[in-house]
């Protein structure tokens, strides 16, 4: 195999303390085996993440006190922190359990990040996505049946006086910020 295919086959794996043949090439049984349980470790740790977030997030919406005259969009500033740390404490805890087995990406805007600035091959990024959205949709899936409240309260939308094209810069120029 030339230089220049394998480093096109190649799987990369940052973050990683195996000795395995991680450059071997894509026939070698060890490194589709480290392959499986990367993407595996994806899916059960997006799972994770996200369930704790929702539980939270649903916990405080539960919990919190109303904001009088408020719709559900406009919550009081414990019941916001809360929420935050709900997934801030999540993804924290979860990445610390997970980071040496799946390189703890858990978002496709992460690993679609990593893959644009080429610290990802092509054959990951394209397992991890669906991985991170099949998980994503299990644990919303978990929370929903396993806590009172409606999932839909999760969702973030956009203020009535915050257009579209706004929001979408601000998101954008946040997700770059911490990158």
């Amino acid at each position: 195999m030339s230089p220049n295919m394998r480093e096109k086959w190649r799987i990369s794996f940052p973050f990683s303390d195996h000795e395995h043949n991680e450059d071997g090439p894509i026939n070698d049984p060890n490194t589709w085996k480290i392959f499986f349980v990367t993407v595996t470790t994806e899916l059960i740790g997006t799972v994770m993440w996200l369930w704790f977030a929702f539980a939270g997030h649903l916990f405080a919406l539960d919990q919190g006190r109303p904001v009088p005259g408020a719709t559900m969009a406009r919550q009081n500033a414990e019941t916001v922190i809360y929420i935050a740390l709900s997934y801030v404490f999540s993804l924290l805890a979860t990445t610390w359990a997970w980071y040496k087995k799946s390189g703890d990406f858990f978002n496709p805007a992460v690993t679609l990040g990593k893959f644009l600035a080429r610290k990802l091959s092509w054959l990951r990024a394209l397992a991890l996505v669906p991985a991170q959205i099949l998980g994503a949709m299990a644990a919303a899936a978990l929370v929903d049946y396993m806590f009172p409240g409606r999932i839909q309260f999760v969702e973030t939308r956009l203020s009535s006086d915050t257009s579209i094209a706004r929001g979408r810069s601000v998101h954008i120029l946040r997700v770059l910020s911490i990158h």
